[in-house]
């Protein structure tokens, strides 16, 4: 009986530390999101209305951005060319709400997914490719910088969402750090 008292006290032990750590996790590495309900309403939404979309890896070329994110190796970058169009995929993923930033020609590329829950967020960068051997998925990187405003807190199905990022993400460590920057505006309608 002392023994499966004492396995059951280890047992829930290990249960609340696993809790605190998620707690911690929460709370550390997920920053506020701030909410501004006019940002809808900036001129930016009304520039990206007018660009088409250029970019080689899409077919129909009508089609209109979704957002004007400039992701750099230079802080200074202003223009979004098409080598640097990123498409903004927005979906429910069980409690969370997904925003993805996705770059790529359809066999490999990668982004950032963007994980928000209750007023929090976290950014994760991502990679894909049609050749794993080839690609080492497993890259260091360590947000430095990660600030979001959205339009309003809380989104349901059908909902448009718009907002804005600012990001500086660190790749690789020691000689070979290097930092890349991302800042614009994004919207989308959630499924």
């Amino acid at each position: 009986m002392k023994i499966l008292n004492k396995i059951f006290q280890i047992f829930v032990g290990i249960i609340i530390l696993g809790f605190v750590y998620l707690l911690f996790q929460y709370f550390m590495k997920w920053d506020a999101i701030t909410i501004d309900n006019n940002i809808s309403k900036n001129s930016v939404y009304r520039k990206i209305d007018n660009q088409k979309i250029s970019h080689f890896s899409t077919m129909n070329k009508e089609n209109k951005y979704t957002n004007n994110i400039i992701f750099s190796f230079d802080e200074r970058t202003t223009e979004i060319q098409d080598f640097n169009y990123h498409h903004c995929n927005i979906y429910f993923e069980g409690p969370f709400l997904i925003i993805q930033f996705i770059s790529g020609d359809g066999f490999s590329g990668g982004g950032y997914n963007l994980r928000l829950l209750k007023g929090r967020f976290n950014t994760e960068p991502y990679f894909y490719t049609d050749s794993p051997s080839t690609f080492d998925n497993n890259e260091y990187s360590k947000v430095h910088l990660q600030h979001l405003v959205l339009n309003k807190e809380n989104y349901k199905s059908g909902d448009s969402i718009f907002g804005k990022i600012d990001l500086k993400i660190q790749k690789d460590y020691g000689p070979e750090k290097s930092f890349e920057y991302g800042n614009g505006y994004f919207r989308g309608l959630i499924p």
